[in-house]
């Protein structure tokens, strides 16, 4: 086990860090998480930890999760603070985990993305992103969690969904904005494989939990059965 930032470096193992409930009204993520974190501990998973550090916050925002908010108790969306900083949970994010740790790979777990997929999948945006590490999350990392998922009769495809164009009706599909005040684009700003996890609301708690864990697992066991083209890719770019 690895309880520091200088023993997970030493360890040469690559890090995921997972982070859920940074809405508090988007459950998912925090409960996807808790599964998760007792499949690593005590489950068929716990091999993984043999080639692979995991750090997971099922619940970054634990005020709003009991508020039933999108926001924290100030008001903030959290997802929209990671330039500014102005709220304690993401200061802390980039103070004692970003900064410190500095993860290989950075996943976030929403509730969001397009029925009937069971879940919807996202990396880097913004266009100042290192190419490679870009590249590598939505060519072998996609192709490795989509075929997870399919082994468990569950559908997974890109956030976000489709959108009419009332002009000319015809659908396209959309993602969502690259700024660099969310998760999936500062991540990557800091050449960090980052990702972006959404699950629709139309499935049960129960299920939406499944399926972000299902997700995760599948995340980490492509990190760990790749962990030295994972570390080689984020140290070129770094």
């Amino acid at each position: 086990p690895t309880a520091t930032p200088g023993t997970a470096f030493f360890s040469g193992k690559p890090l995921v860090f997972i982070t859920g409930n940074i809405h508090g009204n988007e459950r998912a993520g925090r409960e996807g998480s808790l599964q998760l974190i007792r499949e690593l501990a005590l489950g068929s998973s716990r091999p993984l930890l043999d080639r692979v550090n995991v750090l997971i916050v099922p619940s970054l925002n634990p005020d709003g999760a009991e508020n039933r908010t999108r926001q924290n108790t100030l008001g903030y969306d959290m997802n929209r603070d990671f330039i500014i900083a102005e709220t304690p949970e993401i200061t802390a994010v980039l103070e004692k985990v970003l900064l410190q740790w500095w993860p290989d790979v950075y996943v976030d777990v929403h509730n969001g993305g397009a029925y009937p997929y069971h879940l919807t999948y996202q990396a880097t945006l913004h266009p100042n992103a290192d190419s490679a590490l870009v590249a590598f999350a939505r060519g072998p990392m996609y192709q490795a969690v989509k075929r997870h998922m399919e082994s468990q009769n569950m559908r997974f495809y890109w956030y976000s969904g489709p959108r009419r164009n009332a002009a000319t009706g015809e659908y396209t599909w959309h993602t969502t904005e690259p700024w660099a005040r969310k998760q999936h684009s500062y991540g990557g700003l800091q050449n960090m494989i980052t990702l972006l996890y959404e699950i629709p609301g139309r499935w049960t708690l129960r299920e939406q939990s499944d399926n972000a864990r299902e997700g995760m697992v599948g995340l980490i066991r492509f990190v760990a059965d790749n962990a030295q083209q994972v570390r080689s890719t984020v140290v070129e770019a770094r």
